[in-house]
């Protein structure tokens, strides 16, 4: 699976655009009216490895804030943080464990929507009777207590220790009109798992936690801010978790599948679309002010440049200046 499988660029943009508006009316109109898209605004990058390098440790601190909010404590983190020291690979696991045991049978009269009804005359008193019948059936049926367990896990390399973010259990009732288990006695799910030890790698520093992602660029296949082996390796590490996050809430809206007979289940809130906004981090945009100005330094400095050259030249000093770019 590929980023642009993933990525979808329309509604990347949908997003930046709503949350422009929001940070437009949460600031003062002389700043809000100054932010806006890069592609509204004349840039130019100096250094496209520092800003690779930035969006990733951006992306990873986003990733642990997440954790945090599902239970990873500093302690926890601490304790995750000794095992990626030891070299020892670190796991997010999700595992779900299903019951479902018989309660009771239980038996009930209905009545027929049907009647009939008869009329008899007494020939003495000239009286009419009428009588109604209907037909009175006992129906079966039978309970069942379905009980779904999840636990969101952090896993040390090997299953010798984990420490556990969140779990929860929930029960309902189910019932059916024939002996027969509608889902099974127990059932224990493959646990869904990725290796987040790349997460917890680049952390230099934990209270608060600082991310330290870098690409080597004296590496001789280094090639561009992308074509790295480190860049490379981030991207397949989100992929990887992308792919996690998707089938643990696969697992969790085939809840949606199961007929309680009691009400229907809106399982929207867990759903990928309606959760997006949720987690914003970054808002790509520009300043414009301080993009004029930089653009207008940018477009002075190869005059600049050349004044000092005439002017070193007319003189009888020599001056060797180094920019390093």
């Amino acid at each position: 699976m590929s980023l642009p499988s993933l990525f979808d660029e329309a509604r990347f943009r949908a997003h930046v655009d709503e949350a422009l508006g929001i940070a437009r009316r949460a600031l003062r109109a002389s700043v809000g009216e100054r932010l806006a898209v890069a592609a509204a605004v004349d840039h130019r990058y100096d250094d496209k490895y520092a800003l690779v390098e930035a969006a990733a440790n951006v992306a990873l601190a986003s990733q642990l804030t997440a954790l945090a909010e599902l239970g990873l404590t500093d302690s926890k983190l601490t304790q995750v943080r000794s095992w990626s020291a030891a070299r020892r690979a670190v796991v997010l696991s999700f595992g779900v464990e299903e019951t479902c045991q018989f309660v009771r049978e239980v038996k009930r009269e209905v009545e027929s929507a049907h009647k009939h009804v008869s009329s008899k005359k007494n020939v003495v008193t000239g009286r009419s009777t009428t009588t109604t019948h209907s037909v009175v059936r006992t129906e079966i049926t039978y309970e069942w207590r379905y009980e779904y367990r999840y636990q969101l896990r952090v896993v040390c390399g090997g299953g010798s220790s984990s420490v556990t973010l969140r779990e929860r259990s929930a029960h309902t009732t189910l019932t059916t009109s024939a002996k027969r288990n509608p889902r099974s006695d127990k059932h224990v799910a493959v646990p869904i798992e990725v290796d987040v030890s790349h997460l917890f790698e680049q952390i230099v520093d934990e209270q608060p936690p600082v991310f330290g992602f870098t690409i080597d660029r004296r590496d001789a296949k280094c090639h561009t801010p992308r074509r790295n082996a480190n860049t490379s390796a981030t991207h397949r590490y989100h992929i990887d978790v992308f792919k996690f996050c998707e089938r643990a809430a696969n697992q969790i809206h085939q809840l949606a599948s199961i007929d309680t007979h009691e009400h229907t289940r809106d399982l929207t809130s867990a759903t990928t679309s309606a959760a997006v906004s949720v987690a914003l981090p970054v808002l790509p945009v520009f300043d414009r002010s301080n993009a004029a100005a930089a653009v207008a330094a940018t477009a002075a400095a190869p005059a600049a440049a050349a004044a000092t050259m005439t002017t070193t030249a007319a003189t009888t000093t020599t001056t060797t200046t180094t920019t390093t770019t």
